[in-house]
């Protein structure tokens, strides 16, 4: 029998996505014309413009001080004034490549970050890494540095990290919080796992491998800043809420159950998942934004599915829990994109008024589901949309028109297709933490 939520998830996808068809007014292939049309490239990147203006509300629980921000911009700048302008190594080529790789990091540090307050922490770390790899280089090259102290380095990030961890009980007001905030935290975890094994060894050598020891300082140096920002998060909201209650179980338990819900909506999409355009619609839809939307749209369920194991797997059961509502998304962009072909949609070229069109579309669409309750969730769930938006404004605006403006158009619908489905998969996931009982 079907879960009667989960009937509901289904039925409040149906509900939004009938407005993603509607492809109107092109030529067909086949019919007024067999070729391509010409493209303004101007033209289209004017249609894709208002994304640039884009910018989720910040309903993050945490608030983040600009002082952690600065610190990362202090040590950044340390790292850089410890390299000369005009290194004088015998080496002439390394020499100036790191008076290259100096400078953009110097010209970085004067720039702003942009973005949520967590996009801009995280600006501001990558900075401080690639100034640390620069540094790390100098020393690697002058022979001021070797294993040991990278090994005194990692060993930094290693204790940070473990007292980190050896106090996470996932305390929050609340389960929305809880998962929301956690993931976060299970993000910065990761990363920072990842940074401390490093697949590139610090060379034995390393005055003669200097752009290799120079990546590694930095890679290490970067545990140690997301360790950092993962402990200083958690305590400013400790010190910002009454977070007594430790919600780890509770989100275990809400993931497993969100697992088998998102296990049992992609079964019922199965014969649309790894299959060829051509066999599940028995049409040709070669060469067509159809063809593309729907391998697109197949492939992304498939790997949300992926994701979702992977966080059970690692035992990250925040992370499951948005990755699911991630799934349920997919499911939901998958669910329209097929009846919008099976209608007949999507099988012409588009022309710039289409794509202006959608790029608007996708924009109400994707500020509608960020006014979805509960906010803080809804914006975490309506990521895919952003980013999939984002990316065809990013493809357009960086002239990489590999695939055309056809391809551009079909980030597009993807983005409109996922943002109509973020209402209806934040509801469900709310109502599957809310209905998970206490740790």
């Amino acid at each position: 029998m079907t879960d009667p939520t989960r009937r509901r998830l289904l039925t409040g996808f149906g509900g939004g996505l009938a407005a993603l068809a509607g492809c109107s007014g092109l030529p067909a292939f086949g019919d007024e014309t067999d070729e391509r049309p010409e493209y303004d490239r101007d033209a289209v990147r004017q249609a894709l413009a208002p994304v640039e203006d884009v910018l989720e509300p910040d309903a993050f629980p945490v608030g983040i001080p600009a002082a952690l921000q600065h610190h990362h911009r202090d040590q950044a700048r340390e790292y850089v004034d410890a390299v000369p302008a005009e290194p004088g190594y015998p080496n002439g080529v390394i020499a100036s490549r790191v008076a290259d790789e100096r400078a953009a990091a110097a010209s970085a540090l004067d720039e702003d970050a942009t973005g949520r307050p967590r996009n801009r922490l995280e600006t501001w770390r990558d900075r401080r890494e690639e100034a640390a790899a620069v540094m790390g280089t100098h020393l690697a090259a002058t022979g001021g540095i070797d294993r040991s102290d990278v090994d005194a380095l990692g060993e930094r990030g290693r204790s940070r990290l473990a007292a980190f961890e050896a106090d996470w009980a996932y305390r929050a007001t609340d389960v929305i919080d809880a998962a929301v905030v956690h993931a976060t935290l299970e993000d910065y975890v990761q990363t920072c796992r990842g940074q401390l094994h490093t697949n590139s060894p610090f060379p034995t050598k390393p005055d003669e491998a200097v752009f290799q020891a120079g990546d590694v300082v930095g890679t290490v140096d970067g545990a140690i800043a997301t360790a950092t920002d993962a402990g200083r998060l958690r305590e400013q909201y400790r010190s910002s809420v009454d977070a007594d209650t430790g919600y780890r179980q509770r989100l275990a338990s809400a993931a497993s159950r969100l697992d088998r819900s998102l296990s049992s909506t992609t079964s019922d999409l199965e014969e649309y998942l790894d299959v060829e355009p051509d066999e599940a619609f028995d049409a040709d839809l070669s060469d067509t934004p159809a063809e593309t939307v729907f391998r697109d749209a197949s492939r992304t369920v498939e790997w949300r599915r992926e994701q979702v194991d992977e966080a059970g797997q690692r035992h990250d059961p925040a992370t499951a829990v948005l990755a699911a509502g991630h799934g349920f998304v997919a499911a939901g962009a998958l669910e329209a994109v097929v009846d919008a072909v099976e209608d007949g949609n999507y099988r012409e070229y588009p022309t710039v008024d289409d794509l202006e069109r959608h790029t608007d579309r996708a924009i109400d669409a994707l500020e509608a589901a960020w006014d979805a309750e509960p906010q803080a969730l809804a914006i975490e769930i309506a990521d895919p949309a952003l980013l999939s938006l984002r990316a065809a404004h990013r493809r357009v605006r960086e002239s990489q028109f590999y695939g055309g403006p056809e391809r551009v158009f079909v980030q597009v619908l993807h983005a409109e297709a996922q943002a109509l489905a973020v209402p209806a998969a934040t509801a469900f996931v709310a109502e599957r933490l809310q209905a998970t009982g206490p740790d």
